[in-house]
């Protein structure tokens, strides 16, 4: 039976053999374009990856990170079925589908999406069904405002603009006991951002072999360079005077900044200490301070924002 909008949006490529086998494949195939999962991190929204280490796994200079072994990701794997059973009896007049296979977009071949579900609502017609896994509220609540994290809206457009489906429905597992439920549902502007993006990435960057422009704070981009250039000569590159000294006077701004906010940090822990003495802790009118301590050490103080 071919799904919804196959042949029309999108073809499908599924894989064969043992779990280890199909999971090799899928490794092999993501390669060949951009899945959702890396689209935060070509916008650079990711915490886990960036434009440049992401490039480098396409054209090759690193290997595709494999994370089936990873314990969160397990769990989800594992939860997955028991949480779409839980959205399959929330709303029984829905039809929920497991496609097991790889959406590849007929118009942008590059663009890939591997679904956890499909729904047919009978008022909204077809969209994409994502099971997640929580930790926390975070991202998922700002205050009693319900929100999706930045990561997985980038995730859900990008499936959006995959299978043609106006609306994706997202089934959140939060700490193992709260289940909640998020609805994205098609926007033109973020649709065009987000195919713009993953297509310039891809022809620009990918298939030219151009490192991409952005540059972030993450590690990961730090590493990326000493990767790319471990081996030196004894040369000092004189061609990019201007773009080099706009850099070093940044550099140079941003050290005395973040000396000058390490000495306010100090003083400010100091004199949270003296104010919370002989305390757990102190309460303000927005947040709270605790002071760790014990006879031998000093765990240092911690600031939160109060809980409403």
């Amino acid at each position: 039976m071919s799904l919804k909008n196959e042949g029309v949006n999108f073809t499908t490529v599924r894989f064969k053999g043992t779990e280890q086998e199909v999971n090799d494949q899928w490794l092999r195939f993501r390669g060949e374009g951009i899945g959702g999962s890396e689209v935060a991190g070509i916008l650079g929204m990711s915490a886990w990856a960036t434009p440049i280490t992401i490039w480098l796994e396409k054209t090759g200079r690193a290997e595709h990170q494999d994370i089936s072994g990873n314990e969160r990701v397990e769990w989800g794997v594992r939860l997955e079925p028991t949480i779409r059973a839980k959205f399959r009896e929330s709303h029984p007049t829905f039809k929920v589908i497991e496609p097991r296979a790889t959406l590849v977009s007929i118009a942008r071949p590059w663009a890939h999406a591997s679904l956890d579900g499909m729904v047919y609502d009978p008022d909204m017609g077809w969209g994409v069904l994502e099971v997640k896994t929580a930790g926390s509220r975070d991202g998922w609540f700002d205050g009693d405002e319900e929100t999706v994290p930045t990561y997985y809206l980038t995730q859900a457009v990008h499936y959006m603009s995959v299978t043609g489906f106006r609306y994706v429905r997202f089934a959140v597992l939060i700490s193992g006991s709260t289940y909640i439920e998020r609805t994205v549902l098609w926007d033109d502007e973020d649709v065009a951002l987000v195919v713009d993006a993953v297509d310039s990435f891809w022809n620009d960057n990918v298939l030219r072999d151009v490192m991409p422009d952005m540059v972030t704070a993450s590690p990961g981009d730090s590493k990326a360079m000493h990767r790319l250039y471990v081996h030196s000569d004894e040369d000092m590159d004189e061609e990019h005077e201007a773009e080099a000294e706009e850099l070093m006077s940044e550099y140079l701004a941003a050290s005395e900044a973040e000396k000058a906010a390490k000495e306010r940090k100090a003083v400010a822990s100091t004199s949270l200490k003296r104010l919370i003495g002989g305390h757990r802790g102190i309460v303000g009118c927005d947040h709270v301070a605790t002071w760790s301590r014990s006879e031998k050490r000093d765990g240092g103080v911690r600031v939160k924002r109060k809980v409403a």
